[in-house]
Formats: C-alpha cells, sequence, structure tokens
C-alpha cells in the first residue's frame, strides 16, 4: 500500500531539491490537538537537531528567536508585528499558515514534549488549498439538514 504524504509535506519537499544524504530521522514527537505541533529528531554528522512544524502561534510560543534573510539569529520580538502582519495576510485569503522552526539539540538523542522550547523560528509556509465560499454554503446547508436548528441552540 503506497503512504500518502500530507499535501504540504510535498510541496516543501518539491519547493527546492536538498541533498538529505548523512540525515537521519531518529526520534518524533507526533501531532496532538492541544500543542498543534510535530517535532523530529534529526541526525548528522553526530549532532542532533529538533525540526518543528505546526500552527504559527504555536510554534511561536516555542520560539524566542527568529532566523532573519541574512541567516542570523534575532530576538522574535523584534519582527511579531511583521510575522502577525504576514499571517493575518495569508489567513484572510482562506490560507493555511504553519510555523517552521529548529534548535540544536548537541548531543542530546531523545526528544519529548519538554524539548520543545528555546527554538528558533524559520520561517513559515501556507497550503495552497483554500477553501471556497460555495462549499462553506453547502457545508452549513448539509450541517443543518444533518443536525436542525434547534440542535446548535443547545
Amino acid at each position: 500500500m503506497k503512504k500518502v504524504s500530507p499535501s504540504i509535506d510535498e510541496a516543501i519537499r518539491s519547493y527546492k531539491q536538498q541533498d538529505i544524504s548523512g540525515y537521519e530521522k531518529v526520534d518524533e514527537v507526533p501531532y496532538d490537538f492541544i500543542r498543534k505541533r510535530l517535532s523530529i529528531m534529526i541526525k548528522k554528522d553526530g549532532r542532533y537537531f529538533m525540526v518543528t512544524k505546526g500552527a504559527l502561534s504555536n510554534v511561536l510560543a516555542v520560539c524566542p528567536f527568529a532566523q532573519n534573510k541574512a541567516g542570523d539569529k534575532i530576538a522574535t520580538n523584534t519582527v511579531e508585528q511583521i510575522i502577525q502582519q504576514k499571517f493575518e495576510e495569508h489567513s484572510n485569503q482562506g490560507f493555511r499558515v504553519l510555523g517552521v522552526a529548529m534548535r540544536d539539540m548537541g548531543t542530546q538523542s531523545v526528544i519529548n514534549k519538554d524539548s520543545e522550547k528555546d527554538m528558533t523560528l524559520l520561517g513559515s509556509c501556507f497550503s495552497s488549498i483554500r477553501l471556497k465560499k460555495e462549499f462553506w454554503k453547502r457545508s452549513i446547508a448539509l450541517n443543518n439538514l444533518v443536525f436542525p436548528e434547534s440542535y446548535h441552540r443547545r
């Protein structure tokens, strides 16, 4: 059976082909609906790095730092307004915005939910699949057929 990858992961991989030889995935903290993040641990040349993706606000919550275009590490609060502005711009267009962050874990080879701290925001990505207004109209209509209006008032 063919494994199906989430479309956002495929988009990230197809954006720019990278040589990932020498990298090994060694651990994972699965996504959950409370953290709204997923983290993986990768190993390269004896060093470990945690990479996290998820809802932008939830990723930002664990990122005191951000990486600018020059590759410098800066305080996230110095660019928070710009990040929020871009998030609102894309969200208002119907895009789903995700944050991507990283943390150098040195020689620590295991991660858990508590490891998601002191991270550096690398950027954001967004899904190009937007929900159309017609979908929402049909969804609401179907919802009203399945659950009468009296149900919604409970």
